[in-house]
């Protein structure tokens, strides 16, 4: 919501938003989580990655690159357990994302890629950043989503032409106000 005299929201401010969000928790009945775990298997929000890194503490799975806060599950591991220096607020929950993989992937262990096993106890440590229907975020249903979302009203929603026009267009319209 935007006060008086404050700017105008946008998509990225939202997302951001809802990042944090899921991080909370009730202190008198639940620890802390880890991380917030976001996974991605379309890899349709890795546009706004790179613009989030300036608002929130956040790690990226892929090919080791320190100056973007980017490596493989085991390094990722240590960010998290504080054995790789990482300058972040101690009181904000990282956010984990991982492109080209669901949640669902993530949580069957047993069948879970080798090189992502090790990400697999964050599980139970963490929360995901989903619908409450547990579905992963698409960028479609972010826009659409009325209680967690924008609630945008798009047209022919699942369209594979819709889906690559929203990523198509993700970038230029993060920072257009809401």
């Amino acid at each position: 919501m935007t006060t008086v005299g404050a700017p105008p929201e946008t998509l990225l401010d939202h997302l951001a938003g809802s990042l944090e969000k899921t991080a909370e928790y009730n202190s008198d009945s639940q620890v802390a989580p880890v991380a917030v775990i976001w996974t991605d298997e379309g890899s349709e929000f890795e546009e706004l990655v790179g613009l989030l890194r300036n608002r929130l503490p956040l790690v990226t799975l892929g090919d080791y690159d320190p100056g973007t806060m980017t490596g493989p599950a085991e390094w990722i591991r240590c960010v998290l357990a504080g054995t790789v220096p990482w300058k972040r607020p101690s009181d904000v929950t990282p956010v984990v994302y991982l492109p080209g993989l669901s949640r669902a992937e993530l949580r069957a262990v047993e069948e879970c890629p080798p090189s992502l096993r090790t990400l697999a106890e964050l599980v139970f440590r963490s929360v995901f950043f989903t619908q409450r229907n547990l579905n992963d975020w698409t960028l479609v249903s972010y826009l659409r989503n009325v209680e967690q979302g924008l609630g945008i009203e798009v047209s022919a929603p699942n369209s594979s032409d819709t889906r690559d026009a929203a990523r198509r267009a993700i970038r230029p319209i993060a920072a257009e106000p809401v």
